[in-house]
């Protein structure tokens, strides 16, 4: 629960917590999956059959929101958590109501961000919306019960176009992304291939202004094995042929569906991600510790039809076994995070990395509690906790 300002505090609760009897690294990962919230938000709930509500007061760093909850929401479980965006002129009131009923049928917290203004119709896709969301999320993992590998993103016209922007620059932290309505924006032809593995469920009519001009690259992309991996995309795709520009409320049975079976995916042995603000700095099992302004394209505000105009910041990392190999970076200093959720990865074994154009680093697991709450303290994620932190070393 200590601010960022507070490494002092910090330092002296850990050498409190290592002083412990029977205290281990692993018995510490124990105990933060089943924490409650730290900071539990205020619910109002007007009668047991009702959902419960709740808001967020955004400042400079952190989106507002408003939400609800399932009406039977209890601390001592987990819940599905879906962060909804509005379309053009839509309050976030009316995005609650528009979804609320079936999130609430289906057990699932809603959120709706106050990310950009509902009368201006337009998503910038920059670093400080970006930011926004992210501290948003990590706000709410705080204050409810959330699972982790049951987060989605999604929302209809620009909220669709926010969703894809964000769950490709941010695939590590979600379970799905849907887009209803959305038509995609320029450049996540180039981050769409960030995570293959993340589900998508993108739903358009043919008569949707723009449909051929901003859609079919986008689904030429989608549909296109990655140059990574050779895999293709995992997309849900309905099509409504000589409809326009709807809300297409018939989808939502079928969208829950898919959305109940989904889950965030496996750690991927091979990382291949274009990296486009100072905001997409963690990648699964890497981590870099800023991006080059060089590298940064949409660090400020731009158009849906916008697209890198100079080089963009690539990572090409991969992982077998516990041999790892980085062939490109966009900067000199990164970190590995390990876990035994990283398939393959023996612990008991040394773990040897090489870096282009550096000595090969050859490293000992030593499962490290340090790292593991610094890690949870910055992202709340108990599913994917850090055990231990290589720092790669520079040339």
């Amino acid at each position: 629960q200590t601010t960022d300002a507070e490494a002092a505090l910090r330092s002296n609760l850990l050498d409190e917590i290592h002083a412990l009897e029977g205290f281990s690294a692993e018995r510490v990962a124990g105990l933060i999956r089943y924490l409650p919230p730290s900071k539990s938000l205020p619910i109002d709930q007007a009668s047991p059959l009702d959902p419960g509500e709740f808001s967020i007061e955004g400042d400079d760093l952190t989106a507002a929101c408003t939400g609800r909850v399932p009406r039977e929401y209890a601390e001592t479980r987990n819940y599905p958590l879906l962060i909804v965006l509005p379309r053009a002129g839509a309050t976030a009131e009316e995005t609650l109501a528009w979804w609320a009923a079936d999130a609430e049928r289906n057990g699932y917290v809603l959120v709706v961000p106050d990310l950009y203004p509902p009368a201006a119709g337009y998503y910038d896709a920059s670093a400080v919306q970006h930011r926004l969301l992210l501290n948003l999320l990590r706000q709410l993992k705080s204050g409810l019960s959330i699972d982790d590998d049951r987060v989605f993103v999604g929302g209809h016209g620009i909220g669709g176009e926010a969703a894809m922007d964000l769950g490709t620059s941010h695939p590590d932290l979600f379970a799905g992304i849907i887009s209803i309505a959305g038509l995609g924006r320029r450049q996540v032809t180039w981050s769409a291939h960030n995570s293959t593995s993340l589900p998508w469920y993108v739903v358009v009519g043919t008569r949707q202004p723009n449909y051929v001009s901003r859609m079919t690259p986008l689904l030429k992309r989608l549909f296109r094995r990655s140059e990574a991996n050779r895999e293709f995309c995992d997309v849900l795709f309905v099509r409504y042929a000589e409809r326009g520009f709807e809300s297409y409320a018939e989808e939502l049975p079928n969208l829950f569906r898919w959305l109940n079976v989904q889950a965030r995916p496996a750690l991927p042995n091979k990382i291949d991600a274009k990296v486009l603000r100072s905001t997409d700095l963690r990648w699964f099992w890497l981590e870099i510790d800023a991006l080059p302004e060089r590298f940064a394209q949409f660090e400020y505000p731009t158009t849906y039809d916008d697209r890198p105009d100079g080089p963009t910041g690539d990572i090409d990392a991969q992982i077998n076994g516990n041999y790892v190999r980085i062939t490109s970076l966009p900067t000199k200093n990164a970190a590995v995070r390990l876990s035994p959720k990283i398939p393959g990865l023996d612990l008991e074994q040394k773990v040897t990395i090489r870096v282009a154009g550096r000595n090969a680093q050859v490293e000992r697991f030593i499962a490290s509690a340090r790292d593991m709450l610094d890690d949870f303290r910055l992202h709340r994620d108990r599913s994917r906790l850090c055990y231990m932190k290589i720092h790669l070393k520079n040339p």
